[in-house]
Formats: C-alpha cells, sequence, structure tokens
C-alpha cells in the first residue's frame, strides 16, 4: 500500500512457493498508522527514529565499524582519473561506492564522482557525472517469476532500492545470465547491487549486476 516503503526490489528472488507461505501483517498499513498503532499498544519502538542506512550500525558510522571489527578489509589504493591518472590515495575500497562523491579528499577543479572501483588493482576511479551514465548492463544468477513469453522483453528496471523506474529491453544470454539495454542512459550501475525487472507494478525477476 505505502509505495515509500515498497520492499519488493529485495524480495525478487523468492519463488511462489516460498510466496504463498508468508506473511506481511503491514502491508496494508503506512507507516504513520503503524507508529499510532504502536503509540495505543504503548510500544517503545513508536518513538524510535526511522533508520536509512545499515540499521545495526552505531551512529550510521560504517566507517569506524569496518575499522574495529574487519581491519583486513581495509587496504590503502590509489585514487584515479578515468584516464589513469593517480590523483590521491584511498584507506580501502569498502569506503567508496559507485556515484559516491563527498568525502573523495580530492581537490579538483570540478564535480568528481566515483565512476568505478577496480577491487584487482586496489584502485578507485573518479570521474565527471556524465561518465557515471551507462545504456546497458549484464545481470548473473537471473530469475524470473515465470518463463519469458518473449525475448527480447521490455520491462522497467530498478537498479537499486531508491532508483527510478528505467525502461529497458532485456534478452538471456546464456543461462542465468541476461543482458539489460535501457531506452535511455541510467547513471550509477554498480556491480553487486541487483537489478530488479517490473511489469508494471508486478515483479517479474531480477539478478545480480556484473
Amino acid at each position: 500500500m505505502d509505495e515509500a516503503k515498497d520492499q519488493s526490489y529485495f524480495l525478487y528472488r523468492l519463488t511462489q512457493e516460498q510466496m504463498k507461505n508468508i506473511l506481511f501483517p503491514l502491508g496494508e498499513m503506512k507507516k504513520t498508522g503503524v507508529r499510532a498503532l504502536a503509540r495505543e499498544l504503548h510500544l517503545p519502538a513508536a518513538e524510535r527514529p526511522e533508520s536509512q542506512e545499515v540499521c545495526f550500525i552505531p551512529d550510521n558510522d560504517y566507517r569506524s565499524f569496518l575499522k574495529e571489527h574487519a581491519p583486513e578489509t581495509l587496504k590503502r589504493g590509489e585514487l584515479v582519473l578515468t584516464d589513469g591518472t593517480v590523483v590521491g590515495t584511498h584507506e580501502g575500497i569498502a569506503f567508496f561506492t559507485v556515484g559516491q562523491r563527498r568525502h573523495l579528499g580530492v581537490a579538483a577543479g570540478e564535480r568528481l564522482y566515483v565512476i568505478r572501483i577496480d577491487s584487482e588493482t586496489n584502485r578507485v576511479v573518479l570521474g565527471r557525472q556524465l561518465e557515471l551514465q551507462t545504456r546497458k548492463l549484464k545481470v548473473s544468477n537471473a530469475v524470473f517469476t515465470s518463463p519469458l513469453t518473449q525475448s527480447p522483453h521490455k520491462v522497467l528496471v530498478k537498479i537499486r532500492y531508491r532508483s527510478s523506474f528505467a525502461p529497458a529491453v532485456i534478452t538471456p544470454e546464456a543461462e542465468y545470465i541476461v543482458r539489460v539495454e535501457f531506452d535511455h542512459p541510467v547513471k550509477g550501475v554498480c556491480p553487486g547491487q541487483a537489478a530488479v525487472f517490473y511489469d508494471h507494478d508486478i515483479v517479474v525477476g531480477g539478478g545480480i549486476i556484473i
């Protein structure tokens, strides 16, 4: 009911067999109604602030969390431009995400964004906003709620939870591999994120961006 809280992006891998055994008791309520009911029942969570980040990390400071609990993931490397020019260093690629433009630690004559994260070379690639855009991607581990009736197939695609729907054509290429070609360039495509396919408001499938 509440489109602002729609969780279908995260649930796309569930099978119909799994879905028929799941209850969503808050699915027909809005968050304001849930809070009001919680107040009536004197539940302490009624006034709990909303979390937009990783909910179990204190103060939303995942950098400090990684330093304390997973220091082996933090390895210094280079910040480079898309032409290979080295413009700085970083403390670990885990501190960055594609599309990020804050906390880059680089003084430049123009606004820079994280374009790509290269785990093999431990480099973070920076560039202009235009360089964030792409017209196509591939996903692996693709699943569908039912077999595609035609190929290629027109769908709406979400490349992250809060992204807008982007019209695209999907074409299976190999087992569990699907090519996605957008009608218009999209920005912020990030390997490892899910790309979820919709037919209007019905989830038809998805996969992991490679």
